[in-house]
């Protein structure tokens, strides 16, 4: 009886669903050449800031960007010290993604840091816009947005804060979601007027 049901009925794949394509480049910091993170770069102006690019290990060996800054004179547009990938996060017009990452810093005061993805022909917004509040300890992020323009080679994802301090990244990631697989619920109890 056990062989007939075999027979009788097809085999079932319980394979999982493919796990969504990463659009960051090097997300988890693993490539690295002379002790910096390939695909990824500082942006600043130099005449404002001080900043050194490094990949570090955390006590488990797993690895991380870290971005020191030890001078930052708020002077104008890029007085900033920024972890910057340039050209390699491909976005459509009117899709949803998802961005999440981990993140932790030290000796900035503001606790706070910057994300964007920026078009970088006319410097235009393309839909991922976030400010995070960071600690000392490793805390995941994460916030989904629309693409507002298509990006291509001349977008810039960018990662940044405005003051002397340390900020340490690793699992970045940015994937596509689903539009249907978004649940929307009511964030305030309906009233009764």
């Amino acid at each position: 009886t056990i062989l007939f049901l075999l027979l009788a009925f097809p085999a079932v794949s319980l394979a999982q669903p493919a796990e969504p394509v990463n659009l960051v480049a090097n997300g988890d910091f693993s490539q690295a050449t002379d002790g910096k993170p390939e695909k990824w770069a500082t942006s600043g102006s130099a005449a404002d800031v001080s900043q050194t690019l490094t990949v570090e290990k955390d006590t488990d060996g797993k690895l991380f960007a870290r971005l020191v800054c030890t001078r930052c004179d708020r002077r104008g547009g890029d007085s900033h010290a920024m972890l910057a990938q340039n050209g390699h996060v491909n976005l459509s017009k009117g899709r949803l993604y998802r961005f999440s990452g981990r993140l932790r810093a030290t000796g900035l005061a503001s606790r706070t840091i910057g994300l964007a993805i920026q078009e970088t022909t006319g410097w235009l917004p393309s839909g991922l816009f976030a400010e995070f509040t960071v600690s000392p300890a490793w805390q995941h992020h994460e916030t989904m947005f629309c693409a507002t323009r298509d990006v291509g080679p001349t977008g810039r994802l960018q990662i940044w804060f405005t003051e002397p301090g340390t900020l340490d990244v690793t699992d970045v990631k940015i994937v596509e979601v689903a539009m249907q697989g978004i649940e929307f619920t009511d964030t305030i109890a309906p009233a009764g007027d």
